[in-house]
């Protein structure tokens, strides 16, 4: 499926790894390739920064500490 072509493409890794939400991320770049444009994190941080969608602050630490996996839910819960 298209949802699984996305969550490997490395723009969409990239703006998810600087913590943007995941299904913000997906639906974006869902958008943009049904607008017939090609998909890079540029495109992507653009629309996600326009539509005001916020990055974990924590991101790059969690990813250094390779809790990145660590389900968002519990991160709210616990902020």
């Amino acid at each position: 499926t298209r949802d699984t072509y996305l969550k490997r493409d490395p723009a969409v890794k990239t703006m998810v790894d600087m913590g943007f939400p995941y299904a913000d991320v997906i639906a974006v770049a869902k958008a943009i390739k049904n607008e017939g444009n090609v998909l890079s994190a540029d495109k992507i941080y653009e629309r996600l920064i326009s539509g005001n969608i916020k990055r974990r602050p924590n991101a790059s630490i969690l990813k250094a500490l390779d809790l990145d996996k660590v389900n968002s839910e519990t991160l709210a819960r616990d902020a």
